[in-house]
């Protein structure tokens, strides 16, 4: 499948992102993974480290010898999950639970991509030719509300999100929305917080590639509702910026302030 661009180009003109819209590919094969344009770092490297690095256009490519985080390693299937995993034993020893049993539960639930990885490159959306497995976003909370109303406006109701503060980019937002087949949020974690250096400000949505040109479409389905008047001309502005074919934009059409349009948006 090959990358949708005008949709990756229209995603950047109706949301406001400080950071590069990044996609994950999931590489089983060496020749393939060997052709992928990106830097094989010369020493390890945190999956979350990788990310943040896309976002600001630097492509990453990871492999097993050069992932340096057991978790994300565990999640992604560089390596399988070993048996003090789903007991709970390794979980609570880190300190992050009640007890062992509370642990199991989690890890038990938890999402972990089964099949061996080669590896996995991590870049740009938009240096994709052919389609990624999945998408992350790194937003503010308002620009989050945008993309649970623009997924909801195709898909429906996202009822099924997996949010624990832990494992936010391996688990949360790559392994549990490909296996559940979904968009979910999260908060980050503590400790890609502080080897990202992601903002405190900042939170990050994944989904499935596969949903992503729906969400688009959900955000451009829903502009003239929830955007006010002046973020609507700045979205035409990018629109044409971008090339892109022009929406139908209706000023004062926002849905909280229709129906008093003395109101100054």
């Amino acid at each position: 499948m090959e990358l949708d661009i005008a949709s990756v180009r229209k995603a950047y003109a109706l949301l406001e992102l400080k950071r590069r819209i990044v996609g994950v590919k999931l590489v089983y094969d060496k020749d393939e993974f060997d052709k992928i344009p990106a830097v094989l770092p010369l020493k390890p490297m945190y999956y979350c480290q990788a990310v943040a690095a896309a976002g600001f256009g630097n492509p990453v490519k990871l492999t097993r010898e050069v992932s340096g985080c057991g978790g994300s390693s565990r999640a992604l299937g560089f390596v399988p999950p070993a048996d003090a995993y789903y007991t709970g034993e390794s979980g609570c020893a880190l300190g992050l639970y009640e007890n062992q049993d509370v642990a199991k539960k989690v890890a038990m639930k938890a999402s972990v991509l089964h099949r061996p990885l080669y590896g996995i490159a991590v870049m740009p959306l938009e240096n994709f030719e052919t389609a990624p497995d999945a998408v992350l976003i790194v937003c503010n909370t308002r620009e989050a509300m945008r993309l649970a109303q623009g997924y909801t406006c195709t898909y429906g109701l996202c009822d099924n999100f997996c949010i624990s503060g832990n494992q936010a980019v391996c688990v949360e937002c790559t392994a549990y929305p490909l296996t559940k087949d979904c968009m979910n949020i999260s908060m980050f974690c503590a400790g890609t917080r502080f080897n990202a250096h992601w903002k405190d400000s900042e939170i990050l949505a994944g989904l499935p590639y596969t949903k992503f040109g729906g969400l688009v479409k959900g955000l451009e389905n829903t502009v003239n509702a929830i955007e006010r008047n002046p973020r609507k001309a700045k979205i035409e502005r990018q629109l044409k910026n971008a090339g892109l074919p022009p929406m139908e934009i209706r000023y004062g059409s926002t849905y909280f302030l229709k129906n008093d349009m003395s109101k100054a948006e």
